[in-house]
């Protein structure tokens, strides 16, 4: 078989062929014009795979020359001992999208406006590359002044200055819109799903 007809079955240029060859196992020559018809069969049945492990490989190379060459910085995020996964993904600066696939991978399937735990967050973040620190509580000390100022201004309040309002009465009621297929009888109105013979 020709190179040139070889390369427009698997739709790509003579030159990147005789590039490609080599690189993943078939040996024909940088000058070759012709290929055994047999070794063309056989690189045209194995072609997507050996191209995918080629693009694959070269991949990997270059992650880890891009590793080697830079140290990666860990993103810190605080985060409290809940929080929801929409929350989570805008303080990670990710899409709420790739979170959700992370947290389906680790079997946990969640809405983004369902709450996850602290443990789940760091491991979350450990796969993410982000380093996840818990936030520093305050062990109630604020919901109590929130109290205190609760029992303060009723503290205030004095029965003179108050209002007797009247109640808030609702009226609910039934609409009855009818059925099509319901005929009265000589007895009285009866619901019946088809009209009563005679």
């Amino acid at each position: 078989m020709n190179v040139t007809e070889l390369a427009r079955i698997l739709r790509v240029t003579p030159k990147e062929l005789h590039e490609k060859l080599p690189l993943i196992g078939f040996d024909i020559g940088q000058k070759a014009i012709k290929v055994d018809n047999k070794v063309a069969q056989r690189i045209i049945k194995e072609w997507t795979m050996l191209n995918r492990r080629l693009e694959f490989t070269q991949r990997e190379e270059q992650k880890k020359n891009t590793d080697a060459g830079q140290e990666v910085e860990k993103k810190i995020i605080n985060i409290p001992s809940h929080i929801n996964v929409r929350d989570f993904a805008s303080l990670a600066n990710l899409p709420v999208s790739k979170i959700l696939s992370v947290l389906m991978k680790n079997g946990i399937f969640a809405s983004l406006n369902e709450k996850i735990d602290f443990d789940t967050a760091s491991i979350i973040g450990s796969e993410l590359g982000i380093d996840v620190q818990p936030v520093a509580e305050d062990d109630g000390s604020s919901q109590d002044a929130e109290e205190n100022k609760l029992k303060v201004a009723l503290g205030k309040e004095t029965e003179v200055d108050l209002i007797a309002r009247p109640p808030v009465i609702v009226i609910m009621g039934h609409v009855d819109h009818g059925k099509p297929n319901c005929w009265m009888r000589s007895e009285g109105p009866t619901w019946c799903p088809v009209k009563p013979a005679g």
